[in-house]
């Protein structure tokens, strides 16, 4: 079993549930260090 990081797991989770639009995500200046710039490209 291979574990993977919280921050990993969480950009992850938030690509895969993304269209959904009562998600919202609010980061700051911290998208890369959360991996929630996986959320969206723009």
């Amino acid at each position: 079993m291979s574990a993977k990081g919280t921050r990993d797991a969480y950009g992850e989770w938030l690509k895969e549930n993304g269209a959904d639009k009562k998600i919202v995500v609010v980061d700051a200046d911290l998208s890369a260090s959360t991996r929630t710039n996986k959320f969206s490209p723009d």
